[in-house]
């Protein structure tokens, strides 16, 4: 079974998990026209034993009839980069960046999902490999075409910069 592990929790036991079953089951309840899921954390499958010759499973995110886009740190289940420098994920790092307006390519004021989503995919690959020595690839599930319209989903409205004349 595969489980989300957050910060504080552990591969050794499920007690601090959250099977990814029982979150996709409570997302599909909901009666949201469109819901955004993002997670920065590990994803494992506990309780398997150390069978290295076992086929890894990947994680099964949005079944059918699901209104949910995942915006997900890595496309598959292992470990994720945390960035000891900023006290958090590599991939909230970058999250919190193109939400301040980085990921915003067409200087319109407003990051789109799909503003970010590419932002990220760039970003943490980058990060990953040159500063960390190893992959990681963040993953949108569904993925997203520059014509769905979850692409244009508005996460942020940037401030304008208003000059000021003082004497």
């Amino acid at each position: 079974e595969v489980f989300l592990v957050p910060y504080d929790g552990s591969v050794a036991s499920s007690s601090r998990s959250l099977p990814l079953k029982d979150l996709e089951a409570a997302l599909t309840r909901l009666k949201a026209k469109q819901t955004l899921f993002v997670f920065d954390g590990m994803v494992a499958r506990l309780g398997t034993g150390s069978d290295s010759r076992s086929k890894p499973v990947l994680p099964q995110w949005n079944p059918s009839g699901s209104s949910t886009v995942h915006l997900i740190a890595t496309n598959g289940a292992g470990r994720v980069v945390e960035d000891e420098d900023h006290r958090h994920g590599l991939f909230t790092y970058y999250l919190l960046r193109a939400l301040r307006g980085e990921s915003d390519v067409n200087r319109d004021g407003e990051v789109t999902l799909g503003e970010a989503a590419a932002y990220l995919n760039q970003k943490v690959l980058w990060a990953s490999k040159t500063q960390y020595g190893q992959e990681q690839r963040p993953a949108v599930v569904p993925p997203l075409k520059a014509t769905d319209p979850a692409s244009a989903i508005a996460l942020a409205k940037l401030a304008s910069v208003r000059a000021s004349e003082n004497p």
